[in-house]
């Protein structure tokens, strides 16, 4: 049982936080996209807006779909690159929930 478990977050770390080497999409984590700063503040949106959970609840679905659905198999980077979109809208979430805390204190 804790075998699993710690397959399972490992197999999470690998999908949503570890750079890949470069391969045929491995380069985008490189150049282009910043996979770990775009889950990072991905995640955090996602926390911020779950009171919102009604009118997001097809983000929510797709990422935890896109995750479960990889984590049972292999993977790859070129797995995770369709929820990319969806991390990028969260991240603005963030990003914007943070300036408008900032122009409320000033």
């Amino acid at each position: 049982s804790s075998d699993v478990c710690s397959s399972d977050l490992y197999k999470f770390y690998l999908f949503w936080i570890h750079k890949f080497p470069n391969g045929p999409i491995g380069h985008l984590d490189d150049h282009r996209v910043n996979i770990r700063l775009l889950s990072f503040i991905g995640f955090i949106g996602i926390g911020l807006s779950i009171e919102k959970w009604r009118r997001l609840s097809i983000l929510y679905l797709f990422l935890i779909y896109i995750t479960a659905i990889h984590m049972l198999f292999f993977v790859l980077p070129r797995f995770r690159m369709p929820a990319v979109p969806v991390l990028i809208i969260f991240s603005g979430y963030t990003i914007n929930y943070s300036i408008e805390k900032i122009r409320k204190k000033g």
